[in-house]
């Protein structure tokens, strides 16, 4: 396997592996090059050395729209990440996945603003992504 050359968006997701924790759901959506995206819950694993990533995706599959965006809606006012441990206090259908990919087929990332993880970050992994 080749190494895949380091820009600011991998790097930036590899410095959220360091930072450990749960990212609100609509917080950081993850775009891919084949037009699939995810919203990440967390990084699970990220090497340096590694040409993959292994994430852990918000599953909202089983929610309709409705709910959706009555979810948005409460994740937005949430005040306490201990809630997020457990998908089910946000959503008794709300799970998560891992998903494996391949850095190269990473598209961007957006990060929505949410008060207690935007403002929370590390200095270290704030990373503007243009």
């Amino acid at each position: 396997m080749m190494k895949k050359i380091r820009d600011p968006l991998h790097t930036f997701i590899k410095l959220l592996g360091r930072r450990r924790g749960v990212i609100p759901p609509f917080t950081l959506e993850l775009s891919l090059v084949d037009g699939n995206w995810f919203y990440v819950h967390s990084v699970q694993e990220a090497s340096e050395d590694s040409v993959s990533i292994a994430l852990r995706v918000w599953d909202t599959r089983a929610l309709d729209d409705e709910e959706l965006d009555r979810l948005q809606a409460d994740t937005a006012s949430i005040d306490d990440l201990t809630l997020l441990s457990d998908p089910k206090n946000l959503h008794p259908h709300l799970d998560w996945a891992v998903l494996r990919v391949d850095l190269d087929q990473i598209a961007y990332c957006v990060e929505w603003h949410h008060p207690l993880w935007s403002g929370d970050e590390p200095k270290q992994s704030r990373q503007r992504l243009h």
